[in-house]
């Protein structure tokens, strides 16, 4: 299939969503009326390597076609009714870079399943209930050096020592914006509620 071909095809599984493909291997869905349906017709011939999807309508029946995008490096699927069960037992793509999961609550299982990524650089996991100790495990990722994770269990006290303890760590955290122990933003009013 040429690249035109599977532009094509891809604005034709994504007619009326508000979907946008940007190019032969880019889903930009953000708050469109993307579903699980939508997500099924590009199993077996997509082979995507960005699928940005906040706030679609897509749910746990979608993760199994979305990881099966074996080139995937950006993905975020937030703000949809995915559950930490069903992230706790998905095979992401290993070469997966950048993962937003904002929103989706995350136990132990689940962050389990992401410390398995060795290539995330970037990752956003706003209000997903985050523990110290699941924050503490996830900054050690190899490659990482950006996490926002807004409303985790975290102070001052606890981002200055993880920070600190992960100096190469840009940590976005509802108490600041940390690097190498020291706070270099404050929060905004917003990142505190």
């Amino acid at each position: 299939m040429t690249d035109a071909e599977r532009i094509e095809r891809l604005n034709a599984v994504l007619e009326g969503t508000g979907a946008t493909v940007t190019d032969p291997y880019t889903i930009w869905a953000t708050e469109s009326q993307l579903s699980d349906q939508h997500v099924s017709l590009l199993a077996d011939w997509a082979d995507l390597s960005f699928f940005i999807a906040d706030a679609t309508q897509i749910t746990n029946a979608s993760l199994d076609t979305i990881c099966s995008f074996r080139r995937l490096t950006s993905l975020s699927i937030g703000y949809n009714a995915i559950t930490s069960d069903a992230l706790a037992t998905c095979d992401f793509p290993p070469e997966i870079e950048n993962l937003g999961l904002s929103l989706i609550p995350l136990n132990d299982a689940a962050v389990s399943r992401i410390l398995l990524c060795n290539e995330i650089s970037v990752l956003n996991l706003n209000d997903c209930q985050l523990s110290l100790y699941s924050l503490s495990r996830l900054a050690q990722l190899p490659q990482l050096m950006a996490l926002e994770a807004l409303r985790a269990d975290s102070n001052p006290e606890t981002s200055r020592v993880l920070s600190e303890k992960h100096p190469q760590l840009l940590l976005r955290l509802s108490d600041g914006l940390w690097r190498g122990g020291v706070c270099k933003r404050k929060p905004f009013p917003e990142e505190r509620a």
